[in-house]
């Protein structure tokens, strides 16, 4: 038998002209930094690198932040993600510059329309598409996040709405992308609306998108005002009434605290208990539909506020005041009748023939399986769109006295625009042709053994079968 001797392999030794990460060229240690995927990866390597780090601080701080700001996002919701940063700025509390959101408008809207001729990612690196500072680059880092736990909320909050769903833990890649597209686009919205109502015309911004996409903001809109009602809750001992909706416990230890949020019954009032519940009522329903109006954002910085004893706090202070919102956000969608046509870049959807180049759009730019049941379930023709919406839109899509049924509130609330066919079919609200042939055979089984068994049953009657 041979006897194998292992030797030790020394380790190579590197002279000065080796090249390593150190001594690349300034130009490529650049490329390196631009191409970073996330901000941990940036904290790394700086604090690991002194020459990396003199790079980042001397060359392009800016830039790799944007970068890596814009990285994180999907390709499609960059445009979202820099015009919410940029409205929060220009049109956030304190501004009232209502002349200045309609070209905010048109510059977002050809932003979009950039993005979707663009061939490539790396062309967009530029203009409206990049961020302008350090401070806008940080701000699309936070929101990003804050969006992130707003859409992980929102999937266990659809599980509760519909019966049958299964909790989506994993959203396919169009799903995520229409979910974090209406998230990003009801902030806007309620930036330009400043809570306090100022905008005039709020459905200049609406017109620039499809029906779809509209839908799904109003999703958005229905998750926020369920949402903060489960918030309220939680943090103040409210349960849910078979009778009267909700109603204050009177062992609750919070319900000194909460008081000041005048959602539970005064009981110092002089006036009839069903009195005093209707003025609560009312004044918790305006609260909920105010801070709804506030936008996902907000809502992220309540939930992020844990134990629920420093999230009651943070709405003791935040939520205190409230301002009453004249309209709920469907409503805008109902006075669409009263716009002649659409603006860029949606105006692409009123052409005749849309549905015949519909499937070779990008799927960012197409409608949901989702939007298409709805369609096919409301008796929608045409997808809301090319005919439909130029001649008949104003007066059956969106005119509330042809459609009553349109805004369909019960799937709006488990957000029927965003789901792929396969998570439909999973959940039972598409039936397959193979399914439906499954059922027949599985019915005509039990009727059978239903007959089986009531032929026995009578078998075995005393007396059935006697002669006498």
């Amino acid at each position: 038998m041979v006897e194998i001797t292992m030797l030790p392999v020394p380790y190579p030794v590197l002279s000065r002209d080796s090249p390593t990460l150190e001594n690349l060229p300034t130009e490529l240690r650049i490329q390196i930094l631009l191409r970073l995927p996330d901000l941990a990866s940036l904290r790394s390597l700086v604090h690991a690198s002194p020459s990396y780090h003199a790079l980042y601080l001397k060359a392009g701080r800016q830039e790799v932040l944007g970068h890596i700001a814009l990285h994180q996002l999907d390709y499609w919701l960059r445009p979202d993600a820099l015009a919410l940063v940029r409205s929060a700025n220009s049109f956030g509390p304190g501004s009232a510059d209502e002349e200045a959101i309609q070209p905010f408008i048109s510059e977002y809207g050809r932003a979009r329309e950039e993005l979707a001729s663009s061939n490539s990612e790396w062309l967009l690196d530029r203009g409206w598409l990049t961020c302008r500072s350090i401070g806008e680059a940080l701000q699309v880092l936070r929101i990003n996040q804050a969006i992130n736990l707003v859409a992980d909320d929102y999937c266990l909050f659809v599980a509760t709405q519909l019966p049958q769903a299964k909790l989506a833990t994993k959203l396919s890649k169009m799903e995520q992308l229409r979910l974090y597209r209406s998230l990003y686009r009801y902030q806007i919205w309620c930036n330009f609306m400043n809570v306090r109502g100022i905008w005039t015309q709020p459905n200049n911004f609406l017109i620039t998108l499809p029906p779809w996409e509209i839908q799904e903001m109003v999703c958005v809109w229905h998750y926020l005002m369920q949402r903060w009602r489960t918030v309220f809750r939680e943090v103040s001992g409210l349960t849910p009434s078979k009778r009267r909706g909700w109603q204050y416990q009177t062992n609750t230890p919070l319900k000194a605290e909460l008081a000041h949020l005048r959602i539970s019954q005064d009981e110092s009032s002089d006036d009839p208990p069903r009195v005093r519940y209707a003025r609560c009522a009312q004044s918790f329903i305006a609260r909920c539909k105010y801070l709804a109006y506030r936008g996902p954002a907000f809502l992220a910085r309540t939930l992020a506020q844990t134990p629920l004893e420093e999230r009651r706090d943070f709405l003791l202070v935040e939520a205190q005041y409230y301002l009453r919102v004249a309209h709920n956000f469907d409503e805008a969608f109902l006075t669409l009748h009263n716009i002649p046509h659409l603006l860029p870049p949606a105006n692409r959807y009123e052409d005749p023939g849309i549905l015949d180049i519909l499937s070779q759009m990008p799927k960012a730019e197409q409608p949901s399986r989702g939007w298409e049941w709805f369609c096919d379930e409301y008796c929608i023709p045409s997808l809301g769109i090319g005919l439909y919406w130029e001649k008949s839109c104003r007066y059956g899509l969106s005119h509330p006295n042809n459609m009553p049924q349109y805004f369909a509130k019960r799937a709006s609330r488990w957000g029927f625009p965003f789901w792929d066919e396969e998570r439909l079919i999973e959940w039972g609200v598409i039936v397959t042709e193979e399914k439906k042939e499954e059922q027949e055979r599985q019915r005509v089984r039990d009727a059978a053994e239903r007959d089986a068994r009531e032929t026995s049953a009578l078998m075995h009657l005393p007396g059935l079968f006697d002669t006498e």
